[in-house]
Order: C-alpha cells, then structure tokens, then sequence
C-alpha cells in the first residue's frame, strides 16, 4: 500500500480554508497511515496533535444509537413501540400542516415509535429556536437539563405524520433522553460507564474538563476565496448551551484516536481489538447498518455526498455503490459531524477511516467522496 495519492490530495485543501486536520487509517484494528496537518490554533501557533480535542457534534449520533441498541439487546424495549411508554410527553401530538400559506393543527396519524427516533422518522425538525425551546431557555437561564430540553421539543407540532418521511432533526436528542430514561442513568453517565470506559476513550466528553481546554481545536469559517477566521466564541456549540444538558445529537468532543477506538470497535462488529470488550453484538451491529428507510422515506434522503446510500439506525449505509460511485464495500457506513469530522467504517474491506476538523463550511460533498475512493486505490498501490 502507498498512500503518497491520499497526502497530495489532503494538501490541497489549505486552499480550501482547511486550517487544520487529522486523518487516522486503520486496517485490520492496525493503523496503516496518519496525517496531521496545519493548527489547532492558528493565531496561537498551536499545530494540530495527535492529542488535539474536536468536537464531533453529529458524530455523537452513532454513539447514542449504540447505547439505545444495548438496551435493546438487553429486552428493555422493542423498536415498534410507542416513545410515549417512556417519555409520557410525547402522547397526542399535533401536526402542522400549510395549505395555501394557511397553517394548521391536527392530530398525527400514528404514534412516534422508538425506530422512529433511531431512524430521523418521528417528525421532528432541527430548529433550535422553536417558541418552546426559546422560552426553555429564557425560564432556565439556559442551564436545563436533558429531560427539560426534550420535554419542550414535544410541545411543538411535528412536521409529517411519523414514520412517512425521513428529515434529519433533533431525534437523537430525544432519543438520549430515552437512553436516561430506560436505563435509569443520567445519559453521559450510562455512555462513560458502557461505551466510553470500556473502549479506553481517554479524552471523550460532553463538557470538556478545564485542563484539557488548551487541547481543543478552534472552529475557523472560510470563504470561496479561501480566507479563514476564527469562529467566536471560540470553543461555543449550539447543540448543548446548557452546562446541565447532554445532546444526544451533537455533544461529544474527543481526540481523533478516542473515536477510532469507537469506530473500529464497530468494524470488527461489535468487539474493541485493543482489549476484547464487546459492546455490541454482531448481529445488532449488521442491524445498525442495513437501511432502514422505505421508498418513501428514502425521497428526502438526498444529500449530494450521500447519493447510493440508505439510512440504518443512526448511521448511513451503503446500499448501491455504482450509484455512489464507491469503491467501498456494501454496507459501508458511519457518519459525519458539523464541522467536517468524518468516519467510514468498511467492514468488506475491514477498514476504518476518520478525518477530523474543525471548519465550516465543512466541504462534505467535496472532501468525503475523495477521500473514501482514494484510500482504497491507496491500498492496492506499490
């Protein structure tokens, strides 16, 4: 294998705005090639580290599914039922309908179910300033918690009638909310105590410990010129303004080498290979990556760099690849954050690929194809 390919292509995103970035290869559970490059801070003269903190922000999703699914293994719950069995505010919603600029409210068709919240079918959006949660955060002085975050996201009316659209939304919050509830554990407790310790992720937190501050990667926003800045403030997420609150959907934060311990794990389906923990199974990890969305479900699952993929339970999944025009193998999958962190998981090729970075526009649809089809040309190459 040779990956000379692979580096002359990250060098050229500087001229992208790239301020910064890691791309960690692992084959096999063994790190075949690692590339840093550029600064976590540029205006402080601080590179980026194998050591350097990001936040992962919709990276965080496949975790959350991963502790809901160990749950489910343990018999606590069936996907087909209602969320309102364990979170009571989500009985009798309403759903806002708009014809001919009118809006109005009527029940939904059907119950949110639990597959509905692992699967960005419930009918919830991605509005963080919705009239619920904006007075949440007025009454709470912005210091609520989980249960309170998801319990003003029912106050609002869905969208569609759950399970007849896909919409990307605020789903895997709530279902962070279900995980406290069904495993009667505050939600970033259950994930240290069963994903995050057990893997030996030593850097991996919601609320990033003050010592460990100077070790986080600074968000810089670019233009189409190129030119890039600091994003202010400097270390702000908007998914978790609460120091009481833990998203589900875009909380965590951790070092590149934290989260291959996650990704890998779920490469070898299910088993670390740095100390033989299993935290899935290896079924209900063939579960979490077959498509989970019908026909028409699929319709509004249609970002460009996403083209040939299906959706599973919290992750997306290869389902075509002379569609995507992937050289990975079907069933591919993992996910992608705000800010441009990114994961592939190939268990085809047993392969696992992350490149992390801290900039936005994040250059999803340019950088993550490339990367994918480049790595595996790479490991054919003398």
């Amino acid at each position: 294998m040779n990956f000379t390919k692979l580096t002359a292509f990250l060098n050229t995103l500087d001229a992208w705005g790239n301020v910064g970035f890691d791309c960690m290869i692992r084959q096999g559970g063994k790190e075949i090639y690692r590339y840093l490059h550029g600064f976590a801070d540029r205006e402080n003269g601080k590179p980026i580290r194998e050591d350097t903190i990001y936040k992962m922000f919709s990276m965080t999703k496949p975790m959350t599914c991963v502790a809901a699914l160990q749950l489910y293994e343990e018999g606590k719950f069936l996907m087909t039922d209602p969320v309102s069995k364990y979170l009571p505010e989500f009985a009798n919603m309403m759903v806002r309908t708009t014809v001919d600029g009118v809006c109005t409210l009527r029940p939904a068709k059907t119950e949110i179910t639990v597959q509905h919240l692992f699967t960005h079918t419930a009918g919830f959006t991605y509005d963080l300033h919705s009239t619920s949660l904006d007075k949440l955060m007025e009454e709470t002085n912005y210091c609520y918690t989980t249960r309170q975050f998801v319990a003003a996201i029912a106050k609002e009316p869905l969208i569609y009638d759950p399970g007849t659209q896909w919409q990307y939304s605020l789903a895997h919050d709530v279902l962070g909310a279900f995980v406290e509830v069904v495993s009667g554990a505050e939600f970033e407790t259950y994930l240290q105590e069963n994903i995050i310790k057990p893997l030996g992720m030593k850097d991996a937190h919601f609320i990033v410990p003050e010592e460990k501050i100077g070790r986080c990667a600074l968000r810089y926003e670019h233009d189409e010129t190129g030119k890039t800045w600091p994003q202010e403030p400097k270390l702000y997420n908007a998914y978790q303004v609460s120091p009481n609150y833990r998203s589900g959907g875009a909380g965590l934060s951790c070092t590149t080498e934290d989260y291959m311990k996650f990704a890998d794990t779920l490469c070898n389906l299910g088993k670390s290979r740095e100390n033989g923990t299993r935290i899935l199974g290896t079924e209900t990890v063939q579960l979490m990556r077959r498509n989970h969305l019908n026909p028409a479900q699929m319709v509004n699952f249609n970002w460009i760099q996403y083209v040939g993929y299906g959706y599973g339970l919290g992750v997306r999944t290869l389902v075509a690849p002379e569609v995507a025009n992937a050289m990975t193998g079907l069933g591919e999958f993992g996910w992608g954050g705000a800010a441009g962190t990114y994961a592939i998981i190939d268990p085809a090729h047993d392969l696992t690929i992350l490149f992390s970075q801290q900039s936005q526009p994040a250059g999803e649809d340019y950088i993550q194809p490339r990367i994918r089809n480049i790595v595996l040309r790479c490991l054919e190459e003398d």
